[in-house]
Parts: structure tokens; sequence; C-alpha cells
């Protein structure tokens, strides 16, 4: 059994090499063109036997899952329908733009300037050893003025 899934798995070098789970290596096309396949009392949590009934191969088995949006296969039940689309079409779903580094410099602008606040500039250039929301004479933050309960200053 082929898992084209498994098969596009790629380390992440950001994250010590470790298994990138979240690249999507099928494209999800709501208003795709499909047909519905009832499952078989004798296909129950056997998505290889449905695979196999449809497209002749059980290579199709983490394709049907995708297009389904089924996480867990063991619980295809008798009667549930399972879409598929015909076997030209499936390869058109494999989603082939798995390289992160172009994705990610499409979506990084360098020219990009960082807005500086005045008040926080205004803070450091005079030498202030606290943040500014600090008051001259510390109170409580919650206090009983009399009988006024008092939340902050």
């Amino acid at each position: 059994m082929k898992l084209y899934d498994i098969e596009n798995l790629s380390r992440d070098p950001n994250q010590d090499d470790l298994y990138n789970l979240f690249n999507k290596t099928y494209i999800d096309y709501p208003a795709a063109q499909s047909t519905n396949y009832v499952v078989d009392q004798d296909e129950e949590m056997r998505m290889d036997l449905i695979s196999f009934r449809i497209y002749g191969s059980v290579d199709y088995v983490d394709f049907l899952c995708n297009f389904n949006q089924i996480d867990n296969p063991l619980n295809i039940m008798p009667g549930d329908i399972i879409k598929y689309v015909e076997l030209t079409d499936v390869t058109s779903f494999n989603n082939k733009d798995t390289n992160v580094e172009e994705v990610r410099k499409g979506l990084l602008n360098s020219n990009k300037s960082t807005r500086k606040d005045p008040n926080r500039k205004q803070f450091v250039e005079q030498g202030y050893s606290l943040p500014p929301n600090f008051l001259e004479t510390p109170q409580a933050p919650v206090r009983l003025d009399g009988n006024v309960l008092v939340i902050g200053s």
C-alpha cells in the first residue's frame, strides 16, 4: 500500500528536524464533482477494501480519507457514504507546493519598518527605572476606601 501522505512527510529544520505534520498533502476542492459510495457490512473499518472496490487499488486510502475529511478510518461503519472522484482526477488533488521556504519568503516583508512609540522613546531616553504605568506612590491594587471598593488607582 502506497501512502502519499507518508511519502511526502518533510522534516522542519526550525523544529529540530521533527516531522512537520501540518503540511497539507492534498488540496481541498469543495465543489469537486464526486460520486457517492455506500459502505457495505464487510467494509466496516476497512478503508483499504473501499479503496480497492472504488479504484482497483489500495493506494488511495489516504486520498479517500482526506477527501472525505476522515480522521480515523476505523470509524467507518456500514451505510456511511464515501465520496470519490474519478481515478484520472485524483492526482489533481495532490499538493505540489510543499516548499516552505518559498512560502515564507512570499509572506515575509523585509522592507517593513518598526513603528516607534513616542511615549516609550521618551521613557527610555529619560532613563526611568520603572515602566510608565506604575504610580509614583505605590498603592494596593484592590483596597477598601471607606465604604467604597477601589480597584486600581
